[in-house]
């Protein structure tokens, strides 16, 4: 079993090749070295470690300066072994400064401005060819899986935030654990679900000042256990993923670790953080957020926002429609609904689905060709085309919290939530007589729309614990229930829910 002090040399030597490489990126800036600190505590013969460590990287790619992620930042806190900061990305000319606005408009400026910016997105998007192919057979088995608690409540599921989640009790697993969850993911192997996560987190983080879809990863652990070095330093190099430890029965450390979730998601979910618990047999709390924020690429306008009915499934509810007449957007008409796709602004659109009047959103979610439609976010020469819509519109603010391992263990997974099977060799020494085990998988998440554009964001936790073709016009009118999607300026899909009442969170 290795000590403290052969972790804290084994961090402290982290070098430019455990950052996180950006395709056509030059690192110039070295690992700075890491501070070593210790503090012993015991339990059952197993000791607690503490890092404090600062790693910086530069890039310079076309005429971008852009900073790498920073995979480990130094913090004081006694919590905090190593977090995280984020790629920073060159700001969209209006949100840099005024001489790219009205009177003051330089046309100079603003278009050398407009080549970082856009170089910028483009290095984020330009990944490996294929490597979003595991997510993409994850959408396939799992949407329509969990598309099914959709009955007569609102319902909202984000596929990217569980699969970052799962990528990480992928990689704290071992053995036939490991391997249901690598089949869950689509990828044959730990190594290509390394790159891959770590490809969908670059390729899906935005934070420019024209959007924001702000993508982490945490894990937390328990300070009485000992922890595999090399796999803690992987989880935070290769997921970006802060590194806490702590007493998990100490209500500090609870509050930091809520604290922590609420800062991701700009507190849109406090009701479901601050009763979030820490189990005291913890081993492991993995924790993925989203915090996205978009404006339509073409606003409504308040003026035109009016009353009118909504025909739920529990009887007709009077909500907020937003209006828009005669405008040009991407329609589609299929096998008993409708699509139209609104525009986000620099982050992706929104895909809202009318189920046709004798067709539910339920029906539609058990069908295979549906699902198949619900999984495409590629529009460009495929079923969508430009038609003048008449669009009426709900506001609505809809949330949705999920145990998931009910449908995990539809999807194949079983091992991992099974105290007699479960192996977590990865993370730590287990024993024969260790029980180990996946208490909890949980999602929270919630998605909001006015007049101004659409917010979104999710929280998903693991818990490991030791025990022992188109017409010429369109009008839409969202009067019933209906099936949205998030997707990000790369096509991920980031949300996926049912409203079957817009007056009701």
């Amino acid at each position: 079993m290795k000590n403290e002090d052969k972790l804290l040399d084994a961090i402290g030597m982290i070098d430019e090749e455990l950052i996180p490489e950006m395709p056509k990126a030059e690192l110039s800036a070295k690992a700075a070295d890491g501070k070593k600190a210790s503090a012993k505590k015991s339990t059952k013969g197993r000791k607690a470690f503490w890092i404090e460590i600062g790693i910086a990287a530069a890039a310079v790619i076309l005429v971008v300066a852009i900073a790498l992620p920073k995979v480990l930042y130094k913090k004081k806190n006694r919590a905090v072994k190593a977090e995280a900061v984020y790629p920073e990305m060159a700001k969209y000319p209006e949100s840099v400064s005024p001489v790219f606005r009205g009177d003051d408009y330089d046309p100079d400026a603003y278009r050398e401005q407009y080549e970082k910016w856009r170089a910028s997105r483009e290095t984020f998007r330009n990944q490996p060819e294929g490597y979003a192919d595991g997510f993409k057979k994850f959408l396939e088995k799992s949407t329509s899986t969990f598309a099914e608690e959709a009955g007569d409540e609102n319902f909202v599921y984000s596929p990217l935030s569980l699969y970052l989640c799962m990528s990480i009790v992928a990689e704290s697993a071992d053995g036939n654990t490991r391997q249901e969850i690598l089949d869950l993911l689509g990828v044959p192997d730990i190594e290509t679900l390394r790159a891959t996560s770590k490809s969908l987190f670059l390729a899906n983080y935005v934070d420019d000042g024209a959007g924001k879809c702000l993508l982490a990863n945490s894990i937390w652990m328990n300070n009485r256990f000992d922890y595999k070095n090399d796999t803690v330093e992987r989880i935070a190099t290769e997921y970006l993923a802060s590194v806490f430890s702590g007493d998990p029965e100490d209500e500090k450390y609870i509050e930091e670790f809520r604290n922590w979730l609420n800062r991701q998601t700009d507190g849109l979910l406090t009701d479901y953080v601050d009763d979030l618990p820490m189990d005291k047999d913890l081993l492991l709390m993995v924790a993925s957020t989203i915090n996205y924020n978009g404006k339509w690429g073409m606003r409504f306008h308040e003026d035109e926002t009016k009353p009118g009915t909504f025909h739920a499934p529990a009887g007709d509810v009077t909500c907020d429609f937003m209006n828009m007449e005669y405008e040009k957007f991407d329609c589609h008409t299929g096998d008993g609904y409708t699509a139209i796709e609104l525009p986000v602004t620099g982050n992706g659109k929104m895909r809202l689905i009318l189920p046709d009047k004798d067709t539910s959103a339920q029906n539609l979610l058990k069908d295979k060709d549906f699902m198949e439609f619900l999984n495409n976010s590629y529009t460009d020469g495929n079923v969508f085309g430009e038609a003048m819509v008449d669009l009426s519109l709900p506001k609505f603010d809809v949330s949705y919290k999920n145990d998931m391992i009910d449908e995990l263990q539809k999807l194949g997974v079983h091992d991992a939530f099974d105290k007699d099977r479960g192996n977590f060799g990865s993370i730590t020494d287990q024993g024969p007589d260790d029980k180990i085990f996946v208490k909890k998988v949980e999602q929270d998440v919630r998605v909001m729309i006015d007049e101004e554009g659409v917010k979104g964001a999710a929280i998903t936790v693991a818990m490991i614990v030791e025990q022992c073709a188109p017409s010429a016009k369109y009008t839409f009118v969202f009067d019933r229930p209906f099936i949205f999607e998030v997707f990000s300026d790369t096509g991920a899909p980031l949300f996926v829910g049912v409203v079957n009442d817009p007056t009701s969170k």
